[in-house]
């Protein structure tokens, strides 16, 4: 009902409105308090980007967006998201809108989102929890068109870098961090393998919080690799910026192969606990 309401209101049908909503799982929505507010809604529609940005926040602390040009084309790409905790990858309390005027055939342009989201929003974690609302979603109003090789990747390229900018941003804006954390994997038998090692750091609690209290205990990261199923050989590398500063750099070298990945995430802190402990 609340959608064909929305749907009358602004003059299209149904199945072209997309619904996308975080909150706490299994509380109902007020729907008559939502439709009541669709004419003032509606009326009040515009081109004010901070105003959309500012209204999907929850527990996120700032604004999260990201644009684009592609020079000489024509072509832009905006981004917004939403998220802050209950971050893991593909089933996260998270919510992503892209934005772009580039006529791009329909499979090729669901192809290039995939690809953009596997490196960005599918390879951060902040607190390894997964929640029923994660959404991204890629519009576009095909107002120009793109079709030789050189101006479709420059696109790719673009997107990836938006995709991964509004990623990043919540990280930064993580519940109750205080680092910002890139974890790279080189050296494992397969890309699958380097995600999978980097995300067994990302989420293991006892690594988050020696991350936040600036311990450089390398028997963390490899107690969560063997948890993880990666097998470690003696001769591993790892190497770190300093953990007291808010932007941190782990390096892993598993000396296994010739792949590699990148993981974003953050440190878990007594902020964080108190902000899930009376979240309700």
């Amino acid at each position: 009902e609340i959608i064909g309401q929305l749907a009358g209101h602004l003059g299209v049908k149904p199945k072209n409105v997309l619904i996308a909503s975080t909150g706490i799982i299994g509380k109902r929505l007020p729907r008559d308090k939502i439709i009541r507010s669709f004419p003032e809604l509606t009326r009040r529609l515009g081109r004010r980007v901070k105003d959309f940005a500012q209204s999907i926040l929850t527990t996120d602390t700032v604004a999260k967006t990201a644009f684009t040009q592609l020079k000489g084309k024509g072509v832009g790409i905006a981004g917004f998201a939403k998220g802050a905790g209950m971050i893991c990858p593909d089933l996260a309390t998270m919510l992503g809108f892209v934005l772009t005027d580039a006529d791009i055939p329909s499979p090729l342009f669901r192809q290039l989102a995939k690809e953009a989201v596997k490196e960005s929003f599918n390879s951060i974690s902040v607190d390894g929890c997964m929640s029923t609302n994660d959404t991204v979603l890629f519009l576009s109003s095909r107002k120009v068109s793109l079709k030789s090789k050189e101006a479709l990747k420059l696109f790719s390229a673009q997107l990836k870098k938006v995709c991964l900018n509004l990623a990043k941003a919540i990280v930064r804006d993580a519940e109750g961090a205080t680092k910002f954390v890139q974890i790279t994997v080189k050296g494992a038998k397969t890309v699958r393998e380097a995600k999978q090692a980097g995300l067994a750091l990302a989420n293991s609690t006892l690594f988050k919080c020696a991350l936040y209290g600036a311990n450089a205990n390398w028997g963390r990261i490899i107690s969560a690799l063997g948890q993880a199923g990666i097998k470690v050989k003696e001769n591993i590398h790892i190497a770190a910026t300093s953990l007291h500063k808010k932007q941190v750099e782990i390096n892993i070298d598993l000396k296994r192969g010739k792949a590699a990945w990148k993981v974003y995430t953050s440190d878990l802190t007594p902020r964080y606990v108190k902000i899930n402990a009376e979240y309700s």
